[in-house]
């Protein structure tokens, strides 16, 4: 094994088993979300993605009338397409 700047280089292990090492190395150390990524036999340790979305808090949410599939007494029936009167000529 050798070291140089912030690489490590392993001889005599197979990648896998370097791999594997390196999982248990994290999560002994804590690090359960970070992972071991292998590219072109080359190991690299990535930090987990924290991704944030933007919420949206625009408008008012539908009433539960118009969401849920059972009638509300009070509430006007929806019709859907599918149901609507056919006119007969």
């Amino acid at each position: 094994m050798s070291t140089k700047g912030n690489r490590i280089q392993v001889e005599g292990l197979k990648h896998k088993e370097v791999k594997l090492l390196l999982h248990k190395f994290l999560r002994h150390n804590g690090l359960d979300d970070h992972r071991v990524l292998s590219q072109s036999g080359t190991l690299e340790i990535v930090p987990p993605h924290l991704a944030t979305h933007p919420r949206h808090e625009e408008g008012t949410p539908p009433p539960a009338a118009a969401t849920m599939p059972y009638l509300f007494p009070g509430a006007p029936t929806p019709v859907t397409a599918d149901k609507r009167r056919r006119r007969k000529s």
